[in-house]
C-alpha cells in the first residue's frame, strides 16, 4: 500500500482541519515507490476480523432497566425509601414544592447515567 488508496469514507469523512495533513501525506506517498511484499498486505488485510456486531436492543437496555428496578427496590425496601417516596411525591405537588425536593433526583440520576455509560459503545 502506497497511501494513495486511502478512502476517507471508510473513516467517517476527513476533518476539514486536517486537509493540509492529507495533502502532505498524499504528496509524500506519490513520491514513494511501491514496495513489493509478495501479497503479504493482501493476506494480512483478509485476516483482519470484521467488527463485532452491535448488541441486541434488549441487551442494550438491560443495565438501565436493572438500575431502575434496583432504585425502585431500594425505595420500597429500605428506611430511605420513605424519604425518596415523600420527595418524589412533593415534586408533583406545587404547593409543597421546595428546591431541596430535587435532591432526591441526584442519586437516581447518577445511577441512571452510570448505567448508560456502561452500555455505551
Amino acid at each position: 500500500m502506497d497511501g494513495s488508496t486511502f478512502d476517507a469514507a471508510l473513516f467517517g469523512g476527513a476533518n476539514p482541519d486536517d486537509a493540509w495533513l492529507d495533502t502532505l501525506l498524499r504528496a509524500d506517498a506519490a513520491g514513494q515507490t511501491h514496495i513489493e511484499d509478495a501479497g503479504f498486505t493482501d493476506v494480512l488485510m483478509a485476516r483482519i476480523p470484521q467488527s463485532a456486531p452491535r448488541p441486541a436492543p434488549v441487551r442494550r437496555w438491560l443495565v438501565p432497566g436493572v438500575t431502575i428496578a434496583a432504585c425502585a427496590a431500594t425505595a420500597l425496601l429500605t428506611p430511605a425509601g420513605a424519604y425518596f417516596a415523600e420527595n418524589i411525591l412533593r415534586l408533583g405537588d406545587v404547593s409543597h414544592f421546595s428546591p431541596s425536593s430535587l435532591l432526591v433526583l441526584v442519586p437516581i440520576g447518577l445511577l441512571y447515567a452510570c448505567s448508560f455509560a456502561s452500555v455505551r459503545d
